[in-house]
């Protein structure tokens, strides 16, 4: 290479290099001045600064400035010709002249080119909505919460009352059977649905159940919230409906022969968490399976068994077969039947202690006529409610079954009920 290609080569590069340094220093500076909030000093810096055009465009918008809003977004275009946000500037400015379909269309490119907008995403769910259209409007609402988490927070409670349209409930619905990362989040406030909202979060879950959308765990979510809620008949409705549509009879007592291992939840037995007691089940000597508790010398406060009932105003009685091995406890235990939120027993049954053989057992008791929605049959301590006592030996409980005596002539229906949602 001749020595004057040379210098023609190391000129070059210096000049570019020049220029790149030019060009590092426009940018840090327009970046200082747009951090400072000047962005005209921004734009003189750097006239293709993207950021400074945005803001340029949207200062424009806020003052009704159409034209210069417009012409800055398309400046914004130039010099990002992928910047989804000039599509969305531009189509801001067709819905403020009053053309729905052009700010329709362009709304549409700047989702596609920058999904995350949530600008542009707000305004076609809402555009979905007045055209009646809630399926294309939780196309947008999908992709904000994926996109976007945090922002669950503020939408859930809309979509909650959106869902008071069967359409909207039941497209909702749909989403949800498809399991997007937001679904827990958004069963959450359904279940969690304020006393005005209950209908609408109900024509949501009553659809995805009905389009088979939910797993063992979410629909014992949905029941204990209903419990939780106090509604006691709707939630033995929902836990009933797969024992009624397998023709499964439902005694007063679920699962009283502990034939199934107690799930916890909806009108199944619970074992609450009791430091100093071990309950296992064994077989029966009469067959069947009983439940064995055994107490290690520990104090035990309240009921370590517990059972929720939803029973009509009337006489009943408690029937099961009870066996203790060297059970000292300074109360003894014993069986008590509640109403739900209420202190006093409807009635407690005779103590258990000692060490005596398999016997018969039984427990008289009365549901009131006003009050008494639903019941809690409890066995635990036989002392005063909360007082811990020291319980040690072994106590069996076996064949347990809650059976009418004289029903009240207002007496509700004692089958389960299937869903109607």
């Amino acid at each position: 290479m001749s020595a004057t290609l040379r210098a023609m080569l190391v000129g070059a590069l210096l000049l570019l290099g020049l220029l790149g340094g030019w060009r590092i220093l426009g940018l840090m500076q327009a970046d200082a001045a747009l951090a400072r909030g000047d962005v005209g000093a921004a734009l003189r810096w750097r006239p293709d600064h993207a950021e400074a055009l945005l803001r340029q465009a949207e200062a424009q918008l806020a003052a009704k400035q159409g034209a210069a809003a417009a012409a800055s977004a398309r400046q914004l275009l130039q010099a990002t010709p992928m910047d989804g946000r000039g599509y969305r500037l531009l189509a801001q400015v067709a819905a403020g002249e009053g053309d729905a379909a052009r700010a329709r269309t362009l709304y549409r490119i700047a989702a596609r080119r920058a999904p995350g907008d949530l600008p542009s995403r707000a305004w076609l769910a809402q555009d979905a909505l007045e055209r009646g259209d809630p399926a294309d409007a939780l196309v947008q609402i999908d992709a904000v919460l994926t996109l976007s988490p945090r922002t669950g927070t503020g939408v859930y409670p809309v979509l909650v009352k959106l869902a008071a349209d069967p359409a909207f409930a039941n497209a909702l619905a749909d989403v949800l059977q498809r399991r997007p990362p937001w679904r827990a989040g958004m069963l959450a406030a359904l279940h969690g649905a304020a006393t005005e909202d209950r209908a609408a979060a109900d024509q949501v879950l009553g659809a995805l159940q009905r389009k088979g959308g939910f797993d063992a765990d979410e629909t014992t979510a949905w029941i204990e919230a209903l419990l939780r809620g106090g509604r006691w008949g709707e939630a033995h409705a929902r836990w009933a409906a797969p024992f009624v549509a397998g023709g499964t009879p439902l005694p007063l007592l679920f699962n009283g022969d502990f034939a199934r291992d107690p799930s916890g939840s909806g009108f199944d037995w619970r074992l609450p968490p009791t430091a100093g007691v071990i309950t296992t089940f064994e077989p029966d000597p009469a067959g069947g399976r009983a439940l064995r508790a055994r107490f290690l010398g520990r104090r035990v406060a309240g009921a370590f068994l517990e059972h929720r009932l939803l029973l009509a105003p009337g006489e009943y009685r408690l029937r099961h077969r009870q066996r203790s091995d060297a059970l000292r406890s300074e109360h003894g235990l014993a069986w008590s039947v509640a109403c739900e939120g209420q202190a006093a027993p409807l009635a407690q049954g005779a103590p258990i202690s000692g060490s005596r053989g398999w016997q018969v057992v039984e427990v008289p008791f009365t549901v009131p006529a006003q009050g008494c929605t639903g019941q809690w049959l409890r066995l635990g301590n036989a002392g005063k409610l909360g007082a811990g006592q020291l319980v040690s030996g072994d106590a069996w409980i076996a064949a347990a079954v809650v059976n009418g005596r004289r029903a009240a002539a207002t007496a509700r229906p004692l089958r389960a009920v299937a869903p109607t949602l």
